[in-house]
């Protein structure tokens, strides 16, 4: 019975956030303020090779592109794989400090203190140094996935078993890290690693509410992607129709994501505060 209550206020909580998210519209500003970000390291990266790989410029981007990779062809290895791993550091970095500063304007929002796009990341960017922390670990779990994907390709006789445990690696790594942006913001730690067995722990104690919440967050992304894919798939022949749909994809997922964070968010305030109050009152409208 207890069970159930959780799995039922999981199932609230993730409608509370799709609820704060139609009120405080401003929540959706910091993964639009994330992709711009993003853009902008990419030209940046895209300038510095320009400028340090090709000896050649071409008018058209697309062109200088093709140059610039036909160039890396022919670098050392290490070269390529460096310059990658910079690439991830710095978008992984980049995710994850915007990703804290939505975490904390909703920890502001909950507790109704006043705040804006500008103060939550300023308070982002005091957790640098955990932020980098967690970005090189996600990066090497990222390279780990990579190989476990080729080692999966290469050794097809296996195929099925592998792909098993990797898919249940995953969902063990995903359960494990799931309140690390929110273990950063409302508590005080000096080691990542104490940062990742704390959100384990936590996901231990709100299994159900957690199991909840995603099912309900999840059942909503395949009812809100699932008509424009289908629609796309249904008229192939017209590419803008393609075009929009990938548009509205990106536009719902991102709008699920910054639910998805707002749950996280509900539900540890909810549990902090059942810690200090034995009745806590989670209300923010």
């Amino acid at each position: 019975m207890h069970r159930v209550k959780d799995f039922k206020k999981g199932l609230q909580h993730a409608a509370d956030s799709i609820s704060m998210i139609w009120q405080q519209k401003t929540l959706l500003l910091y993964l639009g303020v994330l992709a711009i970000a993003s853009i902008f390291l990419l030209l940046v990266f895209y300038n510095a090779l320009l400028f340090s790989v090709s000896s050649q410029h071409y008018p058209g981007i697309l062109s200088n592109i093709a140059n610039i990779t036909e160039r890396l062809i022919s670098t050392p290895d290490w070269f390529r794989f460096l310059g990658k791993m910079a690439i991830l550091f710095c978008t992984l970095f980049i995710t994850t400090l915007f990703n804290v500063a939505l975490v904390w304007h909703a920890k502001k929002i909950l507790e109704k203190i006043p705040t804006t796009l500008l103060i939550s990341i300023r308070a982002s960017v005091a957790h640098y140094y955990m932020i980098g922390m967690w970005a090189l670990i996600s990066m090497a779990g990222i390279l780990i996935q990579q190989k476990r994907t080729d080692l999966i390709e290469s050794i097809e006789q296996l195929t099925t078993p592998l792909t098993l445990i990797s898919i249940l690696i995953a969902i063990s790594w995903f359960l494990l890290t799931f309140f690390v942006m929110q273990v950063i913001v409302f508590e005080v730690h000096t080691n990542i690693f104490t940062i990742i067995l704390r959100s384990g722990s936590l996901v231990r104690t709100l299994f159900f509410k957690v199991l909840g919440g995603q099912f309900w967050l999840g059942l909503i992304m395949i009812l809100v992607i699932t008509p424009p894919i289908v629609f796309a798939n249904v008229y192939p022949r017209f590419v803008h129709f393609e075009l929009g749909t990938m548009i509205v994809v990106l536009a719902l997922k991102s709008i699920l994501s910054t639910a998805q964070a707002l749950f996280k968010t509900i539900l540890y305030q909810e549990y902090i505060s059942q810690k200090t109050h034995p009745h806590p009152s989670i209300k923010w409208k």
